[in-house]
């Protein structure tokens, strides 16, 4: 059976791909890039939730602009030799990241920063993770992961057992009238 390499998750460039409306600060999710057999394929996302767009924030959305000036160089550069993906984040060539060459990037990136091992999913899950201990809505964080609000509690609310002892406290702030 073919290897598939889709598991790095949706917002890995590796694993999709976007067209991005960056003077609008969101991120498109039209388009997904996925490998079979080493193989590389654009194609739509797998499921219509999938199908988004995610706002960003100001910082974050400083990186794909750069790249794209980046790019626009390297393109004068290159000339015809230029492969027009539409990707933000390619190689130099302009052909797409595969997804393997992507997670040993970030690997190497995680080791020479001294940070904790973690998959590129992972980022995923601490981002769920944080904007619900947050506080921000089941509703909107499973929009962003292109999840149902279902699917969502259940997979990452398990991850935050003191969310509960939050409730808690947020519920007794209530009663008494603190809040």
């Amino acid at each position: 059976m073919a290897e598939d390499h889709t598991d790095l998750g949706p917002e890995a460039q590796a694993r999709i791909e976007i067209d991005q409306m960056l003077d609008d600060g969101q991120l498109h999710v039209t388009r997904q890039l996925t490998s079979m057999d080493y193989q590389l394929r654009i194609g739509p996302p797998k499921t219509d939730r999938a199908r988004r767009t995610i706002p960003l924030d100001a910082d974050t959305i400083t990186a794909p602009r750069t790249r794209r000036h980046q790019q626009a160089e390297a393109r004068l550069l290159r000339g015809a030799d230029w492969v027009d993906t539409g990707l933000v984040f390619t190689r130099a060539d302009g052909n797409p990241v595969h997804p393997d060459t992507f997670a040993q990037s970030f690997e190497r990136q995680l080791r020479r920063s001294g940070l904790p091992k973690i998959r590129f999913h992972g980022l995923r899950h601490s981002r769920a993770n944080n904007a619900l201990r947050a506080g921000v809505p089941a509703r909107v964080v499973s929009d962003v992961l292109g999840h149902t609000v279902a699917f969502t509690l259940d997979t990452y609310t398990r991850a935050v057992p003191a969310m509960q002892s939050d409730a808690v406290d947020l519920v007794v702030r209530v009663v008494a009238g603190d809040r």
